[in-house]
């Protein structure tokens, strides 16, 4: 109960229209505009309705972020305004689903800025996209994107003239898109590009990247990957979609393409690499300067896929091996059948080898058998164990008995 004479103080700024309140912020430092959210639910995103940014800071180098949820109308004039200020670092964060975003031309053209990272979750386009002389210093880059305007993965990114590293990542299977990523100086590329629950990707990728080093591709089925110039390849990671080579005919010809274009790598990670299709495994090209391989395999035909892969890797000095196979009797009764010549590189050139889920199956006891026996310049072998289908005990005494070439360390680690 107020007291008598007592006055009743009256929120008139609150009262005001929200342009009016919006051009007096617009006269304040962008900071403390951003902290007239608390004063009330009305002022929680008044301050991202203000068109002008006012950073109270006279450093060269002014890293933006910029993320709207709602409205279109005035990030542009945000967008400039940074790029006015020699942005360097620049997020936009944007999702409106009922209108159309266009990048500012200034933004490519920008000769200050180092990092770009767009999020877009809504109709992208490119306006007035230039040319030529695009991103002129830019050294990183990371779009990602839902169902992007159907130009927009082949234009932005055929035009990175210093763009060092870059992340592709996003939903794009509605149409079929065609990504041009042409930067002669780009080391580092991830892309991982998935469809929807019913849906598989199907795009098509031309890479030419001549200075590329490190290659990431998550998520892989159906889209057809082209890369030129890949000979600087040091290292290839490569996850698969967990789709059966059996059911989709066109997945043998794009894996086979694909692992075509990374064949000069001295680094290569193959994830939920189909054991069932023998029949483009067939047809693998030879890594010729393969050093180093992890591949995680899985399905029946897990230890034919390893002497395929050995065969195809003359220099092959390490493997790292994971086995995703369900422990059924299916699967235990399954056996070894040796190529029948040894593999180049385990006469010449392996020294370590690793399994990790080592369930000490008949056809594992026979590949491992088979390995020490044959690895000439093996010395060491680990097997990570879990569930085992024999005695510990029985296994190691086993092990024992096993013919060796060279005095190679065998150690069993419990996961």
């Amino acid at each position: 109960m107020l007291k008598r004479g007592a006055r009743v103080r009256e929120d008139r700024i609150s009262e005001l229209p929200k342009a009016l309140v919006c051009h007096i912020l617009s006269f304040i430092p962008t900071i403390e505009a951003v902290r007239t959210t608390v004063l009330s639910k009305r002022w929680n995103d008044m301050w991202t309705s203000v068109t002008s940014l006012d950073f109270d800071d006279d450093r060269e180098r002014l890293p933006v972020l910029i993320r709207y949820l709602s409205d279109a109308d005035c990030v542009e004039d945000w967008i400039c305004t940074a790029v006015r200020r020699t942005v360097v670092e620049l997020y936009i964060y944007f999702t409106c689903p009922d209108k159309e975003f266009a990048i500012p031309r200034s933004v490519f053209k920008c000769k200050t800025l180092r990092a770009l990272r767009l999020e877009l979750r809504c109709n992208t386009i490119l306006s007035e996209f230039p040319p030529s002389g695009c991103f002129p210093n830019l050294k990183f880059l990371h779009v990602t994107f839902e169902y992007p305007e159907v130009n927009l993965p082949e234009m932005l990114f055929s035009h990175c003239p210093a763009v060092e590293d870059m992340i592709i990542d996003g939903v794009a299977n509605d149409i079929k898109y065609v990504f041009d990523v042409s930067a002669p100086k780009l080391k580092s590329l991830r892309i991982c590009l998935v469809g929807t629950s019913y849906e598989l990707d199907e795009n098509d990728v031309h890479i030419n990247t001549p200075n590329l080093e490190k290659l990431v591709l998550e998520r892989v089925s159906l889209s057809d990957y082209n890369l030129e110039n890949s000979k600087s390849l040091v290292s290839a990671s490569i996850s698969f979609n967990a789709i059966s080579a059996s059911e989709y005919v066109s997945f043998s010809t794009c894996a086979t393409a694909l692992l075509a274009g990374i064949s000069n790598s001295y680094c290569c990670s193959l994830g939920n690499f189909d054991g069932n299709s023998l029949l483009w495994v067939s047809y693998l090209p030879v890594f010729i300067n393969l050093k180093k391989l992890d591949p995680l395999l899985h399905e029946r035909n897990y230890w034919e896929v390893l002497a395929e892969l050995l065969s195809r890797a003359p220099k092959l000095e390490d493997i790292v091996l994971e086995d995703k196979t369900k422990c059924d009797i299916e699967y235990s009764e399954l056996s070894w059948n040796p190529p029948w010549t040894a593999p180049i590189c385990l006469l010449s050139h392996l020294q370590t080898i690793t399994i990790k889920g080592f369930k000490g199956r008949k056809v594992e006891m026979g590949v491992a058998k088979y390995l020490l026996s044959k690895g000439y310049v093996l010395n060491k072998l680990t097997l990570y164990t879990g569930f085992l289908y024999t005695e510990a005990e029985e296994m190691y005494k086993k092990f024992l008995t096993f013919h060796r070439v060279m005095s190679c360390q065998v150690k069993f680690i419990k996961m």
